[in-house]
């Protein structure tokens, strides 16, 4: 009897398997795919980046080069099909299987097209390795069980490819509408003196010239994401442009490689709420890499661990310490479920100290750099937080734990900063009938979240200098 082939395992399924059943599969494209290219279209397309430019290249542009390349067809049914995923839950399985397929069958064709790659075919390939970025971030979407530094190193290697077609083959690029998405605007740097604070302290402990580089590529995408998160283009391709030796670094998991990677995770966590295909990564790699660090000989150095309204346990339920606030609004016991559900979609990852802290060992809790936590009084997290809090103080970690009363777990979306015009007219009448109301708001509801945010920013001034 034949041996078995060997297989090469990964949180995406086995990549072996995927492309032997990608093979097997229909050649042609059927109504799923349709539904896919039409939900690319008229959705898709039009929350990738931000721009007039970049809406009409997806939607337009590439829909019809499609037509007559199938990688780029490929390319733009995985993306459409982990977009579904995300927003059709109850379709998850179905999208992830089909989403693999055209991945699949899209690299293969790009490995194979990027051996003797031309001029003219780099016009092809450059807007699939862009999608291969976007892939590499939405990956978790669609993956088995929670992703880990490997997996992640490894989606964002694949997405490196877009780099060297653009280098190489600019000339030929820049004559094409893809060449938008490097038309960035140019913004006078405003950085806080947190951030530069902290890249500055980044200097002093990466002292090798190696990371010269990819320390000022850094420097440079918090100038330009200064009091503006709607252009994700700088902050996705910073770990595309870092050099192959610092990359290589990554990969082995050195220390001062993943300090240096470990701020541009807090960077990019900015940017989750506003970009469905970031949604998670940012706060994801700030957790591993956190607990990661902790595990290294010599460990990195940590100043602070700053948590709002955090997720700590992941194996919580109405029965256990959500049933104090079972019925606050917004986040209900069934929507948090469904939030596990699609970050982890294997069950057993729950009970793993990476995926809930509070089940960490003792040895990698007492490691913990201070905390200052926010959490709210009418939240299903409210318990989960509090008890994170003692936890790390019965091991000799500095916690300061700010709860605030009766606020909920949407507070950072009524944080008291952008009133509508009617409301700040009132307040400059002081007779107004309305003006007692608006007080009464303002303290109850708005005032909690602006004080959250203030008290956060103090604990940064505190930990890192003054601003």
């Amino acid at each position: 009897m034949p041996s078995r082939r060997a297989h090469k395992k990964s949180r995406l399924g086995c990549q072996e398997c995927s492309f032997t059943t990608a093979e097997q599969s229909i050649t042609t494209f059927d109504l799923l795919d349709l539904t896919l290219m039409n939900h690319f279209t008229a959705v898709t397309a039009l929350t990738m980046f931000s721009g007039e430019k970049q809406r009409l290249v997806w939607q337009t542009d590439i829909h019809l080069k499609a037509r007559s390349n199938r990688v780029l067809m490929h390319g733009i049914l995985s993306v459409a099909a982990i977009h579904l995923a995300l927003l059709e839950p109850e379709n998850w399985s179905q999208y992830r299987l089909r989403a693999l397929h055209h991945h699949d069958l899209g690299v293969r064709l790009f490995n194979q097209q990027l051996a003797n790659i031309t001029p003219e075919s780099a016009q092809i390939l450059f807007p699939f390795a862009v999608m291969l970025v976007v892939w590499a971030y939405a990956s978790p979407i669609i993956a088995q069980d929670a992703l880990q530094l490997d997996d992640i190193f490894d989606l964002l290697e694949l997405a490196r490819g877009c780099k060297t077609i653009f280098f190489l083959h600019w000339d030929s690029i820049k004559h094409t509408s893809m060449a938008s998405i490097a038309d960035l605007v140019a913004r006078p740097g405003a950085i806080s003196h947190v951030a530069l604070r902290a890249l500055e302290s980044m200097r002093h402990i990466l002292l090798d010239s190696t990371y010269d580089y990819a320390i000022s590529r850094l420097e440079h995408v918090f100038m330009r994401t200064v009091g503006r998160l709607d252009d994700v283009r700088s902050v996705v391709a910073w770990p595309c442009l870092v050099d192959e030796e610092v990359w290589k670094r990554l990969r082995v998991k050195d220390t001062e490689a993943l300090f240096l990677f470990a701020h541009y995770a807090m960077l990019l966590e900015r940017y989750e709420r506003q970009w469905w295909w970031i949604n998670g990564c940012g706060g994801n790699l700030a957790t591993v890499l956190s607990l990661f660090a902790s595990t290294l000989t010599p460990s990195i150095p940590l100043t602070l661990l700053l948590l709002t309204i955090p997720v700590i346990d992941q194996t919580a339920t109405v029965e256990t310490s959500w049933s104090s606030n079972a019925n606050a609004p917004w986040l209900t016991p069934a929507r948090m479920t469904w939030y596990r559900d699609m970050y982890l979609t294997n069950p057993d990852d729950s009970r793993k100290w990476t995926a809930s802290p509070n089940l960490a060992p003792r040895e990698v809790l007492a490691k913990s750099p201070p905390v200052w936590m926010g959490i709210s009084e009418c939240d299903i997290l409210y318990d989960e937080g509090k008890a994170y809090a003692e936890l790390l103080r019965r091991n000799g970690v500095e916690v300061e734990c700010v709860v605030y009363p009766g606020s909920t777990h949407s507070i950072l979306s009524l944080d008291g900063q952008s009133l509508p015009p009617s409301w700040e007219a009132i307040n400059t009448e002081r007779d107004h009938p309305s003006c007692e109301a608006k007080r009464c708001a303002d303290s109850f509801v708005l005032d909690l979240g602006k004080k959250m945010v203030m008290d956060a920013s103090e604990a940064l001034a505190k930990a890192f200098g003054t601003f």
